[in-house]
């Protein structure tokens, strides 16, 4: 599914905030740098409640958006720091760039609220727009 109306979004920013009225802030610790072939970015531990807030909006988004394919089960906590596909540098290059952000300790955050984005993928890129931040007040 590609494409998605104003009113469907706004029916999965209304869902979402229904989702996290039960889902209490919580705090991640954002540590390990790694990668894959086409991006760079540090791990996120602890995986669980990050997972259950992914599940929770992607049920909200299903909910207003019938026909969406299932979230990824082997969904991976990361935060992106970098794509490593668009301008033909192999990603070997980039992580001995960055190699010195391995030694830097983890940094621990609390995540209160969630952004629902209008994501579009335009060529190797990805765009997104914020629709709408929903709170978690639990």
């Amino acid at each position: 599914m590609d494409e998605i109306t104003a009113g469907q979004v706004a029916e999965v920013a209304a869902a979402a905030a229904r989702a996290c009225a039960t889902l209490a802030p919580f705090e991640i610790s954002i540590g390990r740098l790694g990668g894959t072939a086409g991006a760079l970015g540090f791990a996120v531990d602890p995986a669980k409640p990050l997972r259950q807030l992914r599940d929770a909006l992607h049920g909200a988004t299903r909910s207003a958006v019938p026909g969406m394919r299932p979230p990824d089960p082997e969904f991976a906590p990361h935060v992106s720091i970098a794509y490593c596909n668009t301008d033909g540098i192999p990603a070997t290059q980039v992580v001995a760039a960055v190699e010195k952000l391995r030694t830097l300790p983890p940094v621990t955050a609390t995540v209160r609220a969630a952004v629902i984005v209008r994501l579009e993928r335009r060529e190797r890129a990805y765009v997104w727009q914020p629709v709408t931040r929903t709170p978690l007040p639990a």
